[in-house]
Formats: C-alpha cells, sequence, structure tokens
C-alpha cells in the first residue's frame, strides 16, 4: 500500500532543491502509508453499537410546515372590495363606527350572471352524473349478456304479441261477417214496417170504440142496453190490443238502440285508432263527425224508448177504465148510466189519443231501422278499425321475434368497447362539469365580502340596491387601535394548495430575530400574481403585537402548520439516510428472510492527494462516495492547508460529522447486527419524519447512520484525529475513530 500512496503523492521537484524535495516526498509516503494501514485496519473490525446511538420506533405526531416571507402591512386601514364581481349590494349589515371582529359579514351582492351559471353548473352536473350512471348500467348489462329473466321476458312478449293477433284476426273476421250480413238490420225494418201497419189498425179500431161510445152515451136515458155493454166490451178489447201493441213496440225501439249503441261504439273505437296511428287530419275529423252522427241516432233511440214506455203505461190505464166501465154496466149495477156513458166517451177518447201516439213512435222506429239498414259508414268503420289492430298486432309479433333473437344472441365486443367509450366520455363530461360547478361556486363566494381583521368601520360605500364594481372599495376599517398586525405573505402556487384561513402560525422579524410572534391565516386570495415569471399567491395573516414591536415594512420569516399526522410512525430526521435513490434507515438486528438490500463498496476517492475539497469529511450525516480527491488538499483530511505532512497546517478539520469511506450499501464496522432498510417517507418535520411503510413499532435503528467500508463515527467529540496544528495527531474537533 505505501508504494501505491507513493506514486499518488509524489509532487514535481524543482531540480536546484532535489534532495531537500526527495527526502520531503519519502516522509509523507512514510506518514500517509501509516494512516493508510491504520484506516484500513479499522475497517475491517466489528464494534459494538453504542446505546445512545439506538433508537425504539413508535408512535408520535409530525407536522409538516410551509415557509414563507412576509411584510407588515401599514395598520391603519384595510380597503375592502368585491374581488371578481360585482353586482346590486343586498346587504350592508355594517355602518360608520361600527366595531367589527374578523370574519364578520360585511356586505353581500346579487349577481343575476353568476346565479344563473352557478344554477346551469349544477344541473350539468346532475344530468352527467345521470348519463354516467346510464352508461355503466348499459356496460354491465351488455357484459352480463343474455340471462334467464331477460330471455324469459322476451319469450313472454312473443306469446302476449301472438295471442293478441289472433284476437284482433277473429274480431276483423266478426266485423266483415257483419258487414256482409245484412239479416239483422233488414228484419230490424221489416218488424218496424209491420209495427206501422199493426198501429194504423189500432188506430182504427180506437177510432171506431170512440164513435160506439158517443152513441152509447146519446142512449143513456133509456138505460144500459145490450148494445152499449157490447160497446164497452169492444172498448175492453181495444185497449188490450193496444197494450200488446205498444209492448211490441217497445222491444223494437229498444233492439234498436242496441244496434245504435253498437254503431257508436265503434264509431268511437275508430276515432281512437285513427288517432293513435297518427291519421291525417281530414280523416280524424271525418271520425269525429261519424261519431256525433252516431251520438245522435242513439239519443233519438232511447227517446223512442221513452215514448214506448209512457204509451204502455197509458194503455194500461186505458184498459183499467174499460174494465171497470163494464163491470159498473153489468146487471145488477148501481151506477148511474149517464156517468159510465161519460167515463166510457173519455176512456175511447184517449185510448184514440195514444193510439195516435203510438203510431207516431212506430213511424220513428220504422224511421231509425231504415236508417240503420241504408246507412254503413259504422260497419265499414269498424272493418277498418279491426284491419288495423291486425295490422299493429303483426307488427308487435315481428318485434317481440326481434327482441327475443338479439337477447338470445352474446353481445358484441364491439358494442362493449362503444358501451366503454360512452363511459369514458361521460366521465370526461362529468369532470368538465364538475369543474365549472366548482368555478361558478367560487365566483358565488366573492359576492359575499367578510372582514379579515378586527377593528373599526370607518367608510362604508353605497347602499343597499345600488350597483357596485369590481374592485371598487365598500368597507374600509381602521385597525389601528387593534392588538394585531396584518402581515402580507407571498406563497408559490405550490404551497397555496394547503393552505386555508385559520391555520396557525409562528413568524419572526429580521429587527427581532430572538422573538416568535404567532398568529393565524385571514384570507387566501384566489388570484395569482406573477413576478419574474414566478406564480405566487397572496395571503393575509393577522399576528399578535400586543407588544407593539412590529411595525409597517418589516420583513418576516413565517412558517405555517400546513398539515398534522397524529399517531403515526416517526423517527428523527438523523437516522434517515439514502443510498443511491434510494431512502432508508439501518435497522438493529438480522434481517428478515426474503428481503436483502445491498451493494459493493470501495474504499477511498479517484486518487490520493491533490486539492479535493472533500475527503473524509462527513456531509449531513448520509453516506457518500469519496471525493474526487484523497488525502490532503486544502479542504478536509489529514491535516490542512498544505498537504506535507508534519508541516503547521491551518487547523485541519480530521474527520468531522460522519465519515463516508465508499459508495452506498458496503460493509458497516457492525458487521451483521444492523442492515439497510428501505422505508416510504410521508410527511417532513422539522425534527422528525413521518415513515408511512417500511418500519413498525418496536423496532430498533441507528440514530445515527455508519460508516460503510470504514470505521464509525459516534456522536461523541474528541480533539483526537489526522492533521491539526501540523504534528502527528488526527486533527482537532474530529470525532472519535472507535476500535
Amino acid at each position: 500500500m505505501g508504494a501505491v500512496l507513493e506514486k499518488s503523492f509524489q509532487i514535481p521537484l524543482k531540480r536546484k532543491r532535489g534532495k531537500v524535495w526527495v527526502y520531503s516526498s519519502v516522509a509523507v509516503v512514510i506518514v500517509l502509508g501509516g494512516a493508510a494501514f491504520a484506516i484500513h485496519r479499522a475497517a475491517t473490525r466489528t464494534v459494538a453499537i453504542p446505546a445512545f446511538d439506538r433508537y425504539t420506533v413508535g408512535l408520535g405526531t409530525v407536522t409538516q410546515t410551509v415557509g414563507a416571507s412576509a411584510t407588515v402591512q401599514a395598520p391603519s386601514t384595510v380597503s375592502l372590495s368585491f374581488p371578481s364581481s360585482g353586482g346590486t349590494l343586498t346587504s350592508l349589515p355594517v355602518q360608520v363606527g361600527q366595531q367589527v371582529r374578523a370574519g364578520q359579514t360585511l356586505a353581500a351582492v346579487s349577481n343575476q350572471t353568476q346565479s344563473v351559471q352557478l344554477a346551469s353548473a349544477e344541473a350539468a352536473v346532475t344530468q352527467a352524473e345521470s348519463n354516467l350512471t346510464t352508461a355503466q348500467a348499459k356496460l354491465q348489462k351488455d357484459m352480463e349478456g343474455p340471462t334467464a329473466p331477460a330471455l324469459a321476458l322476451a319469450k313472454q312478449a312473443v306469446t302476449r304479441a301472438q295471442l293478441a293477433l289472433i284476437g284482433a284476426k277473429q274480431q276483423y273476421a266478426t266485423q266483415v261477417a257483419l258487414y256482409h250480413d245484412r239479416t239483422s238490420s233488414q228484419q230490424q225494418v221489416i218488424s218496424a214496417q209491420n209495427a206501422v201497419t199493426t198501429q194504423q189498425a189500432a188506430v182504427q179500431n180506437a177510432q171506431v170504440a170512440l164513435q160506439r161510445a158517443k152513441l152509447m152515451e146519446q142512449e143513456t136515458l133509456h138505460g144500459a142496453t145490450p148494445e152499449s155493454i157490447t160497446a164497452l166490451q169492444f172498448n175492453v178489447t181495444v185497449a188490450e190490443k193496444a197494450i200488446s201493441t205498444a209492448n211490441a213496440q217497445l222491444a223494437l225501439a229498444e233492439s234498436n238502440l242496441n244496434l245504435l249503441q253498437q254503431a257508436l261504439q265503434a264509431a268511437e273505437q275508430t276515432l281512437s285508432t285513427d288517432v293513435q296511428n297518427g291519421a291525417s287530419a281530414a280523416q280524424i275529423s271525418a271520425d269525429q263527425a261519424a261519431v256525433r252522427q252516431a251520438q245522435q241516432s242513439y239519443n233519438n233511440g232511447q227517446s223512442a224508448i221513452t215514448q214506448n214506455q209512457s204509451a204502455v203505461t197509458s194503455d194500461e190505464a186505458s184498459l183499467l177504465n174499460a174494465e171497470n166501465a163494464l163491470a159498473q154496466a153489468a146487471p145488477g149495477a148501481t151506477t148511474n148510466a149517464a156517468l159510465l156513458a161519460k167515463n166510457s166517451v173519455t176512456s175511447a177518447q184517449n185510448a184514440y189519443n195514444q193510439a195516435l201516439a203510438q203510431l207516431a213512435a212506430a213511424k220513428a222506429n220504422l224511421r231509425i231501422a231504415q236508417t240503420i239498414y241504408n246507412d254503413r259508414t259504422s260497419q265499414a268503420a269498424a272493418v277498418q278499425s279491426a284491419q288495423n289492430t291486425v295490422a299493429q298486432d303483426e307488427i308487435a309479433v315481428q318485434s317481440a321475434k326481434a327482441t327475443l333473437q338479439q337477447t338470445e344472441l352474446p353481445t358484441d365486443p364491439t358494442v362493449l368497447e362503444t358501451d366503454r367509450a360512452t363511459i369514458q366520455s361521460a366521465q370526461a363530461s362529468l369532470q368538465s362539469a364538475e369543474a365549472q360547478l366548482q368555478s361558478a361556486r367560487v365566483s358565488e363566494q366573492d359576492t359575499v365580502l367578510t372582514a379579515p381583521v378586527s377593528g373599526q368601520v370607518i367608510t362604508v360605500n353605497g347602499a343597499v340596491g345600488e350597483q357596485v364594481s369590481p374592485g371598487s372599495p365598500t368597507v374600509v376599517i381602521d385597525q389601528t387601535s387593534g392588538p394585531n398586525a396584518e402581515i402580507n405573505l407571498q406563497v408559490p402556487e405550490s404551497e397555496i394548495g394547503s393552505l386555508k384561513a385559520g391555520e396557525t402560525l409562528f413568524a419572526t422579524a429580521t429587527a427581532y430575530p430572538s422573538q416568535t410572534f404567532t398568529g393565524h391565516l385571514t384570507q387566501v386570495y384566489p388570484v395569482p400574481q406573477v413576478v419574474s415569471n414566478v406564480t405566487e399567491y397572496t395571503v393575509l395573516a393577522s399576528v399578535n403585537n400586543s407588544s407593539g414591536l412590529l411595525r409597517p415594512g418589516m420583513t418576516m420569516n413565517v412558517t405555517i402548520n400546513a398539515k398534522t399526522a397524529r399517531n403515526v410512525i416517526t423517527i428523527p430526521a438523523s437516522s434517515l439516510t439514502q443510498i443511491g435513490t434510494t431512502e432508508g434507515v439501518y435497522v438493529i438486528g438480522k434481517r428478515k428472510a426474503g428481503s436483502s438490500h445491498g451493494g459493493s463498496a470501495n474504499l477511498g476517492g479517484a486518487t490520493a492527494g491533490g486539492g479535493g475539497a472533500s475527503g473524509f469529511s462527513g456531509h449531513k450525516g448520509r453516506h457518500h462516495k469519496g471525493g474526487s480527491s484523497g488525502f490532503g488538499g486544502s479542504g478536509s483530511g489529514f491535516g490542512g492547508g498544505n498537504a506535507s505532512a508534519g508541516s503547521s497546517g491551518s487547523a485541519g478539520t480530521g474527520l468531522t460529522g460522519i465519515a463516508s469511506f465508499s459508495g452506498g450499501g458496503g460493509k458497516t464496522p457492525f458487521g451483521k447486527q444492523v442492515y439497510f432498510q428501505p422505508v416510504t417517507v410521508g410527511l417532513f418535520g422539522t425534527s422528525n419524519v413521518q415513515i408511512v411503510s417500511g418500519l413498525s413499532v418496536g423496532q430498533q435503528i441507528l440514530l445515527i447512520p455508519p460508516v460503510t467500508n470504514g470505521t464509525y463515527a459516534s456522536s461523541t467529540s474528541t480533539t483526537g484525529g489526522f492533521g491539526g496544528g501540523g504534528g502527528g495527531r488526527f486533527g482537532g474537533g474530529g470525532r472519535k475513530l472507535l476500535g
């Protein structure tokens, strides 16, 4: 090793002092060779882990902070305005001279445009959510393919459609048969004609009976005679025939009404079918006219029934009167003959009148029957309606069969791709709608003005109902007499997302570095500003200035408690080290089976000698590869100042801090007592860090990472070390080499 170091530390010599430099070089070689041998020997020994360098992993609290610079604002007045929107003042609950507190509402405006935008954005989000749900449901259904319930429903739909088609065809056949079969309507006409003939004969009989009754009345002076009794018997017979005729007329009227009702129903069904099928306006108008005509005929039929019912009632009364007259005229009767004759005339007159009325009703029934027989519009409409129903049911059967066939087929992959694309589009639409809604809500929040600090209102501009412009001062607050000072912070864009009003802060002023001022954030401005291509946000805060030390324009360094994690695994920040790009700690104990971490290690730097800037110096508790230079140099290492051994160097640093002799992953002076464990770090506190994964409660780690491929430098400092003020000791202020 001495030979190697000799080659590395040779310095070009001046010829005129050749012997002196040769001797000096030999001395340096001897000293450095011995030092290297001592280091090599120390690196190959396994040392015990001191108790003060052991740390037991436990739970704790980590608070991550955000740092920013701030300027103390002039505390006299704070001018407040609506930052991004104007509008009509709807609320102004403060007045000049009133004391207000931080956070109190000072004014509000109504901006119709923003209200409409907010409502529209909310509706857009609702619609986008509905579209996404529909798209997801369709994909789920298509992925499931044909299911037993779906197949059963599709088959049931086919069966129902087929049954409906069978019924429609039967109805169509019935309507066609009725259209071509005119027997019933022709029979109605014949019956009506017979009824008119019969009623004409009844009128003649009633007229004869009336004449006889009048003759009988003339003979009443001679008492009841066989002729008068015969006349009364004839009246009874006429009345009985009239009742029979009236009942027949009533039955005929009821039959006609039934036919008229069927015609009305057929006309109404035709109208309904044409409306559902989207028929032309002219066709619907014709259908409506047919319905009105059928309704009028039906009303006439009802009137005919009413007339015939009255005729039956009247004939029954006439028969009763005729029977009474005949009974009173019988031999032995004591009724006055003149009275009986008069009653007989009255009864005969009533029977005659009723016969005339029944004849008129019979003629009306005949006209109705002839109308039904001659007018086939309603029957034709019924046939057409039945035919339309058949056509519709045939289409329904075809549609049901197509649906069943489609249900039985597996879903086409292209359909699934389309469904997924639809979902992605719906998700993008939802995200866009939510972003617009968030923007609308932020704009809506700008319509309310709140006090950022406590103080006294000294200016109020405007009144309820007046228009205000964005940026125009609405309320001015004087906070001179208050115990707090307002500071203005400029926070980078990368940190603004973790800040909100109300968070605690600690600040120090350049003028009072030893005093800490406490406070809290009061307002985070939503609009950034760009200064020298750097995006920053303005944040206002209130700090306790009861001492009166803070003055306008002073600069302050602020630390904001942005995030806090409680009851989590924490370790000291000094325990954390890095090997390559992997952060981790050294765990005391044996590594669990199946896990490993390591790497190669080499001693020292590239060359010995030269003006290296690192040498054996430590660097923030982290392992680093050896510097580009080795022993000597004007930085740290063996001695300070010049590279000559034994000369008066300038207070060399020796092995300060935690020395690192090699690249990460090499052997440590603790041998197999420790191993490197990668960890995932969460929040960074001021002195501790949160460990998200890699460690568990109860494990022991090194408080200070070890030196790999070299000696261990503990946290105990001694005055020994390499270098120093030109002697053989190992420098002042270094750390003791254990072992």
